[in-house]
């Protein structure tokens, strides 16, 4: 009887413990795929499908600006890739010690020009998305531009505020 009872009594402790594992398990679940969603929606901040999702695009707004920010992708991919390679082999003849100026300039120009053009393609993008947009959305575009731009700007004579406050040593308050 003291058997039965031992098996009985085992045997609902390890299904409390079974069900409660789950549930933790289920619910952690949950909230990191509720955590992903938010961060889908948000599109990572201030980045270009932030425009799309927060500008009030009806469906075919929205199928234009996934094309036109698919070939924006596509330009800029190629010059992103060249540009790695251009800061990958300066940094290399850097730690290699004694680095000709001569070329570390050539390949600083060479990043420039890279920089440039990627710079370049946003700009013609950004165009392509303003003629996209309707009156009302034009000006919520243009306060998201004035955001982005200042978000690189140092306020008050501090440095490292925006997008590039870890640039000089300092973090975020």
């Amino acid at each position: 009887m003291k058997e039965s009872l031992f098996y009985k009594n085992a045997f609902f402790v390890s299904l409390f413990l079974f069900l409660t594992t789950l549930t933790i398990l289920l619910s952690d679940f949950a909230r990191k795929s509720e955590a992903a969603s938010a961060q889908n929606q948000q599109a990572g901040g201030m980045g270009f499908k932030h425009f799309r999702n927060n500008l009030g695009f009806d469906s075919s707004q929205s199928r234009l600006y996934d094309s036109l920010l698919a070939d924006y992708q596509m330009q800029t991919t190629a010059l992103r890739e060249a540009l790695q390679v251009e800061q990958d082999q300066l940094f290399q003849i850097l730690s290699e010690g004694a680095a000709d100026s001569l070329v570390l300039s050539g390949i600083s120009l060479k990043a420039s020009k890279l920089q440039h053009e990627i710079r370049m393609a946003t700009f013609r993008h950004l165009q392509k998305v303003n003629s996209l947009a309707d009156p009302d959305q034009k000006v919520q575009l243009l306060r998201l531009y004035k955001n982005l731009m200042n978000e690189n700007k140092a306020t008050d004579n501090t440095k490292g505020n925006g997008r590039n406050r870890y640039r000089h040593g300092q973090r975020s308050q």
